[in-house]
């Protein structure tokens, strides 16, 4: 195992609001650190985040200078990000491009400007994306140091910001890596995402608000692990003292089938029971290539499966459960 630097002081997550960010500030909370955390404007009263926060247009230059030059941080997180759907277009309309492109990309680089100019020693975390990667003709590990072929505009816009990450490793000096992070699930994931969308379905079948849920192809394989490795492994890729990129994830492949059986076994219902499907078709897909991250920073994945979707379900449980 490399060698680590010592945790120290302040650190920014942009994207703070969301599943990654929430569960990041709180570990960081969680181990001494001081947190600031940045959430797109309008979106601040909503946040109810327990740290300091600010609105801010990453993709505005200016601001983003101002916020690093007032905070000096020592880890920047930037874990913001437009999303682009599994179920939507490779190439989205153009407003939501543009959008994509804005916090995807063009951030990234006010970023490591902002950095280089304020904070030269900070140490920069980016989530990137497996969509970033295409499946081929069969089943195959993805290593961050694979060539990238992205699958739609947003998979597109995040390997446009590792070309800016790495550079900005190799040729500017800063502290920089690149998290590739597969699909990784929480209670706190929203409910347009499949593991999710399964997870609540379950509660409220159990609760007798339905009775069945449909998915699009029960066949399906994805690498899905659980969010809290994911920013343990973000953690100590900022932590490292060589700054390298990394694939996250499982490192296994599991089926919508798995997914559905978890969530459904965590309420004591038998799934096949409920769940509908409108194809059952398995076609080559990817999975992280853990073993870099691994040897360099030993982390490996604590949580299997079978307990993300079971913490997800019992989750979904307790909202439906009336309070007394």
């Amino acid at each position: 195992m490399s060698g680590k630097i010592a945790p120290a002081g302040l650190a920014v997550v942009a994207g703070a609001a969301g599943q990654d960010g929430r569960l990041l500030v709180r570990r960081l909370l969680a181990e001494g650190w001081r947190v600031i955390g940045l959430t797109r404007p309008g979106t601040l009263a909503a946040a109810d985040l327990p740290c300091p926060c600010a609105a801010v247009d990453l993709a505005d230059g200016r601001a983003v200078d101002e916020v690093v030059a007032a905070a000096r941080p020592d880890r920047f997180f930037y874990l913001a990000a437009v999303h682009h759907s599994s179920d939507g277009p490779p190439v989205p309309d153009p407003d939501l491009q543009q959008a994509m492109f804005a916090i995807n990309t063009a951030g990234v680089h006010a970023v490591i400007a902002a950095l280089r100019r304020r904070a030269p020693a900070c140490r920069l975390v980016y989530a990137a994306s497996s969509h970033m990667h295409r499946p081929g003709e069969a089943d195959r590990a993805v290593a961050a140091t694979d060539p990238r072929d992205p699958i739609n505009y947003y998979g597109l816009t995040k390997s446009w910001a590792m070309e800016a990450i790495r550079f900005a490793r190799e040729h500017q000096g800063l502290a920089a890596c690149g998290a590739v992070l597969f699909n990784h699930e929480s209670p706190l994931r929203p409910e347009s995402f499949l593991s999710r969308k399964l997870s609540v379905a379950a509660a409220r079948i159990k609760a007798g608000l339905d009775e069945t849920v449909s998915v699009r192809n029960i066949g399906a394989h994805a690498d899905w692990f659980d969010a809290e490795d994911a920013v343990t492994a973000m953690i100590r890729m900022g932590e490292a003292a060589t700054p390298n990129d990394y694939a996250v994830g499982a490192g296994v492949l599991s089926s919508v089938r798995d997914l559905a059986a978890a969530a459904f076994a965590a309420v004591g219902l038998d799934w096949t029971r409920h769940v509908v499907w409108e194809s059952d078709v398995t076609r080559p897909a990817i999975y992280a290539d853990i073993r870099p991250l691994q040897a360099d920073l030993g982390w490996t994945p604590r949580h299997d499966l079978a307990s993300t979707l079971g913490r997800m379900a019992a989750a979904d449980v307790e909202r439906l459960t009336p309070r007394r």
